[in-house]
């Protein structure tokens, strides 16, 4: 019997095979990069299967000290994040939810607010100043 990961492998494939005939409409300029992405992640997703034939029996877990609880609220916890971008902004509720996320995950406090720090100041230097690109504004930042 085939195991997860060798299913999940195949239908990866699949799907990258439905997103290469999409890039069909394009022209030919247009859809090189998605045909170049696509093309890396069939390469990988085989590498992928062929470890799984390689390896009998099922599938590890990925993630094995992630309890039940902790899912559930990292999964409200985006639900809430992208309510929360138009009303608060970007750069508040992205600061919260790396907090809340990680603080869910049991990550160490300095670490936590490095982290999150870090990675507001990353995305507005890349996409506010470099880029000029606007993310969205709310009531707080």
């Amino acid at each position: 019997m085939k195991t997860l990961d060798q299913k999940l492998g195949w239908i990866m494939v699949i799907l990258c095979g439905v997103f290469f005939y999409l890039t069909s409409g394009l022209s030919a300029e247009a859809a090189l990069y998605p045909r170049f992405v696509l093309a890396i992640m069939v390469l990988l997703t085989l590498f992928f299967i062929v470890k799984a034939y390689r390896t009998p029996g099922e599938s590890t877990k990925l993630f094995p000290k992630l309890e039940k609880k902790q899912f559930i609220a990292v999964l409200c916890g985006s639900i809430l994040y992208v309510y929360l971008l138009q009303i608060i902004g970007y750069f508040s509720a992205t600061f919260l939810y790396f907090a809340g996320i990680m603080w869910t995950l049991k990550v160490d406090k300095p670490r936590l607010f490095l982290v999150s720090i870090g990675f507001c100041l990353f995305i507005f230097i890349l996409f506010q100043h470099l880029l000029g690109v606007r993310l969205p504004k709310g009531l707080i930042l």
